[in-house]
């Protein structure tokens, strides 16, 4: 499975490639510190999964990173890593077109679960199923039950 990150904090580069090593067999994450890099990256490689920060600090935020890229690849699974919690915001981002909202700090599985779930759900929004819909929200609600967890060694 290949992974593209944007995420302009390189620390967090490397506590998401270390989560995804261990959730996943055979897996490369690819790092971009902005959107216009992370784009390139997306016209010039393949990859399964994009799991990009909101917060972003450049020239193109998170949040408008998503809508670019969603437009550009539209079955393209995205997982949203952010540091800040807020409902209105998750729902701004699932509207928006991603498919996962994960806090940064969450425990290694919630990462995993994030994007085995963006990924089913653009599989499944490619052949018509709405049952991912349903698991999406099951899963959101036992994310807020553990989401207090924190990474090992994360301080945010």
């Amino acid at each position: 499975m290949n992974i593209l990150l944007i995420d302009d904090e390189t620390v967090c580069g490397e506590l998401a490639r270390e989560n995804v090593k261990h959730e996943f067999d055979n897996v490369e994450l690819e790092q971009a510190l902005t959107c216009e890099a992370g784009i390139k990256a997306l016209k010039l490689g393949s990859f399964d999964v994009l799991i990009l920060d909101l917060n972003l600090k450049c020239s193109i935020d998170g949040f408008e990173c998503l809508k670019i890229v969603r437009e550009a690849w539209p079955n393209l699974p995205i997982v949203i890593l952010t540091g800040s919690w807020s409902e209105e915001r998750r729902e701004e981002c699932l509207n928006a077109g991603a498919d996962y909202y994960v806090m940064k700090g969450s425990v290694n599985q919630i990462l995993g679960i994030g994007i085995r779930t963006a990924i089913e759900k653009r599989k499944a929004a490619l052949s018509g199923d709405c049952f991912v819909e349903e698991r999406r929200k099951k899963l959101s609600d036992m994310r807020g039950n553990i989401g207090t967890r924190r990474f090992h060694g994360s301080h945010s």
